[in-house]
């Protein structure tokens, strides 16, 4: 655990700060919404209220905003959606911060909260999930680990990066979770085995393309080794963007799918390819290529 600190950082002048905030647990009756600045109920907003009150936790609500309003109870400035979900999952009261704030103040209150937000980058989001032990955060960093893969924490310039350091956290979690573990590790295994810098390869486009591309042609990982060491995945990538129409890992797909296929042609370098466009593209494991 660490103290909070701010050493190092540049404090403002001295400043009117308003009226100091109160917390207190308010009813949800007594909480009005002024439509003048405060978002309508959209058919995304009613799926987002709902899911919320499905997941309803005390530990993953933060206290609403709300500002004392003439002829009694408090306009909502922040807090809509989980006053309403509170309300659906079965609650009466929510934990509220109180300013003091005519309507104007309200409605500024709301742009700054919902507009300076500072947004967590989807690796601070998968750090968070990975210490929560959810499984599939905690699958997807231990077989990025066992391939020589780091899923970094914060943003980092490649300059700055260690060959296999990737930022695309979201996109590794997508990978596993679309194509499976087989194919997951399969692609990390090729980038990492791949000829050329590592540096920053690790990115969406290359791992969404291999992992697709493995989930359709399984191909041991001791062949995908032998194969990667000759395919230059910068180089791939640059062509499909020169190339692409459809989307950049799918078109990184058809090109290193092609490559490989050039490659199996070639003994004995790797074993020929099954006959027919649609049959896989090695022997599957336990014909002829074991299983790694």
């Amino acid at each position: 655990m660490e103290r909070l600190s701010v050493e190092g950082l540049k404090a403002p002048p001295p400043g009117d700060h308003g009226a100091v905030a109160q917390l207190q647990w308010i009813a949800i009756a007594d909480l009005v919404v002024d439509p003048s600045y405060q978002r309508d109920m959209t058919p995304w907003s009613r799926k987002h209220v709902e899911k919320i009150a499905a997941e309803f936790d005390w530990s993953l609500f933060s206290p609403v905003v709300a500002a004392p309003v003439a002829g009694g109870g408090f306009a909502l400035i922040d807090g809509q959606h989980r006053s309403r979900a509170a309300l659906l999952a079965g609650e009466t009261h929510v934990p509220a911060m109180i300013v003091i704030a005519d309507r104007a103040r309200q409605a500024k209150s709301f742009a700054a909260i919902n507009g300076q937000t500072f947004k967590m980058t989807s690796m601070a989001v998968f750090k968070a999930a990975l210490a929560s032990g959810d499984p599939a955060h905690v699958r997807c960093a231990e077989i990025a680990q066992a391939c020589g893969v780091r899923i970094l924490a914060y943003p980092l310039a490649r300059r700055g990066q260690q060959p296999g350091d990737t930022m695309a956290a979201a996109s590794l979690l997508r990978a596993l979770t679309e194509c499976g573990e087989e194919a997951y590790r399969a692609a990390l295994t090729a980038i990492m085995a791949s000829k050329g810098d590592k540096r920053g390869l690790v990115d969406s486009a290359t791992v969404l393309a291999l992992a697709r591309l493995f989930r359709e042609h399984r191909i041991s990982l001791e062949a995908v080794r032998k194969a990667f060491a000759w395919i230059d995945l910068r180089a791939a990538r640059a062509e499909a963007l020169r190339e692409g129409f459809t989307s950049l890992a799918n078109d990184m797909r058809e090109i290193v799918l092609a490559r490989l296929k050039a490659l199996a042609a070639r003994p004995p370098a790797l074993p020929k390819p099954s006959s027919g466009p649609s049959g896989p593209l090695l022997p599957r494991a336990g014909e002829g290529v074991s299983a790694a």
